[in-house]
């Protein structure tokens, strides 16, 4: 690009391949996301819907994988102890999801729910299974002619106790993926269903039939009406930080 010279024989344009400063963010807070939940010692949704969930039962304030205090929730495994959240207005149903959650168990052999959400016909269930201590991520669909009832993703190694590690579970109309700590975990076989959409989610509880609870801690939940690539999932763990924060001021592009 070109400018006619100014009185003092300077453009006042950039000038072609000239490095500029950009943020760098480890994730985007628009119309795709339908719950942010940085756990800050309450329910509240960054979000842009803006949809706040109830703290209900056994739950208390703990220090975060950064060492904040009260940065995240510590949820006491006993029946109701959960964060649960209204997911109304959304008005149609789902064909991608994700979730994502950074979670620190407990020492125990229990069923831990991290996230559960339910819908008519159909429900998603992010959760670590008590026999194995493995990751399961199952997505149940309406039931329709040639659709499976269920896919899931289940995860290879048993997860620790007493350490954060984070859990991202999406889902894209053909197959569930799970990741543990940035890297993909489990692929499910494939679908071309539709699920039907969430009325509630449940963070730390599972309220349909016999319930299941969460004795650990959870942190910075997003929940997705999209796919979640390899690669956003990758640069958000090892950015360390909550969902949406422009991490890398100093960033150039050579425009």
């Amino acid at each position: 690009l070109t400018q006619p010279d100014t009185p003092d024989g300077e453009s006042t344009w950039r000038r072609p391949h000239e490095p500029v400063e950009i943020p760098l963010a480890n994730g985007i807070l628009d119309d795709s996301v339908l719950g942010y939940f940085p756990l800050d010692g309450n329910g509240t949704d960054g979000s842009p819907r803006g949809v706040d969930g109830s703290v209900q039962g056994g739950v208390t304030t703990v220090a975060d994988r950064a060492g904040n205090p009260a940065g995240a929730l510590q949820f006491d495994g006993v029946d109701g102890s959960q964060v649960s959240v209204s997911s109304a207005g959304i008005s149609e149903p789902l064909e991608a999801m994700s979730v994502w959650a950074w979670v620190r168990l407990d020492s125990g052999d229990t069923e831990d729910f991290i996230v559960f959400g339910k819908g008519t016909d159909a429900s998603f269930t992010l959760r670590v299974l008590s026999d194995t201590r493995t990751p399961q991520f199952g997505v149940v669909m309406e039931t329709v002619e040639g659709c499976p009832i269920k896919v899931q993703a289940d995860g290879p190694e048993a997860l620790p106790a007493q350490q954060w590690f984070h859990l991202a579970a999406s889902w894209d109309a053909d197959r569930a993926y799970l990741y543990v700590d940035g890297e993909l975990a489990a692929v499910s076989e494939s679908t071309t269903c539709t699920m039907r959409q969430p009325t509630t989610i449940q963070l730390g509880f599972q309220g349909h039939g016999s319930e299941s609870t969460l004795g650990g801690a959870l942190d910075d939940v997003v929940w997705f009406a999209r796919g979640t690539t390899p690669a956003e999932i990758a640069a958000y763990v090892a950015s360390g930080l909550p969902y949406g924060t422009n991490h890398v001021s100093g960033a150039q592009a050579d425009f």
